[in-house]
C-alpha cells in the first residue's frame, strides 16, 4: 500500500492538472497527456525516472520504486482507438522492461538518470 501512495504522489507531481491518470490494475497506470507535443514524452519519462530515484534516495532503502514507460501518440492523420494506443504503449513498456532485465543480467552499470542527495540531477 505504501508503494501505491508513493507512486500516486510521483505521478501527481510529474503530470499536469489537465492530464488524466488512471490505474489499470496492479502496478500499471495509464496517463493521457492532453495537448502534449512530440518532445513531451521523453521529458515526462525523464521526470518520472528522476522522481522515482529521488524517492528511493529519500526513503533510504526502506522500499524502492522503479519505472518502466511505454509511450504512444495519437496521430490525427492516422487515427486509432484508445485500445490500440494502449496496446502500442504496453508493447513499448514491455520492451523497456526486457532491456532492463538484459542489463541486470549483464551486470551493473551507471544509472541513466542519477540524482544527488538534494534530488537534483548529477
Amino acid at each position: 500500500m505504501q508503494e501505491r501512495s508513493a507512486t500516486a504522489a510521483i505521478l501527481k507531481d510529474t503530470f499536469r492538472d489537465s492530464d488524466v491518470i488512471a490505474r489499470l490494475g496492479g502496478d500499471e497506470f495509464a496517463m493521457l497527456a492532453v495537448g502534449a507535443n512530440a518532445d513531451d514524452p521523453a521529458d515526462l519519462e525523464r521526470r518520472l525516472h528522476e522522481r522515482s530515484i529521488a524517492h528511493n534516495v529519500d526513503t533510504n532503502g526502506s522500499f524502492g520504486l522503479s519505472v518502466s514507460v511505454g509511450v504512444a501518440g495519437f496521430d490525427v492523420d492516422r487515427p486509432c482507438s484508445i485500445n490500440e494506443l494502449l496496446a502500442q504503449a504496453d508493447a513499448r513498456m514491455y520492451a523497456q522492461k526486457a532491456g532492463k532485465h538484459e542489463r541486470v543480467a549483464a551486470g551493473p552499470e551507471e544509472p541513466q538518470y542519477a540524482l544527488n542527495r538534494e534530488g537534483t540531477p548529477q
